[in-house]
C-alpha cells in the first residue's frame, strides 16, 4: 500500500491493506462523525484498520470496538498505539 495515500486519507503513517484503505473512512469526515460522541462512551463495531476508532477515541470518553478478522484487530492495535490513544480504546474480537 502506497504511504503517501494513507497519509493523505488518515493523516498519518499508519499500516493499511488494500481492504482496510478501500472501506476506511477519510480522516476529516472521522473526525466530523467522531465529534458527535464528545465524552460518551461508544461501542464501534466493524473496527477494521482502527481508523474511526482513532477518531472517535480522541473525542469520546471511552471506546469499545469489535472485529471479527484477527488481522484486522492486529493492525488496528498497531495504529491505534500510533495514534496514542490505546489507553481510551478496549479490544473485542
Amino acid at each position: 500500500m502506497d504511504k503517501e495515500r494513507i497519509v493523505a486519507k488518515f493523516g498519518d503513517d499508519y499500516r493499511a491493506s488494500d481492504m482496510t484503505y478501500k472501506l476506511g473512512i477519510d480522516a476529516r469526515f472521522a473526525d466530523h462523525i467522531a465529534s458527535r460522541f464528545t465524552g460518551r462512551v461508544v461501542l464501534e463495531t466493524c473496527t477494521g484498520g482502527g481508523f474511526t476508532t482513532i477518531a472517535l477515541a480522541r473525542y469520546a470518553r471511552h471506546v469499545f470496538t469489535a472485529e471479527i478478522d484477527a488481522t484486522r484487530m492486529d493492525e488496528a492495535k498497531y495504529n491505534i498505539a500510533l495514534a496514542r490513544v490505546e489507553e481510551k480504546v478496549t479490544f473485542l474480537c
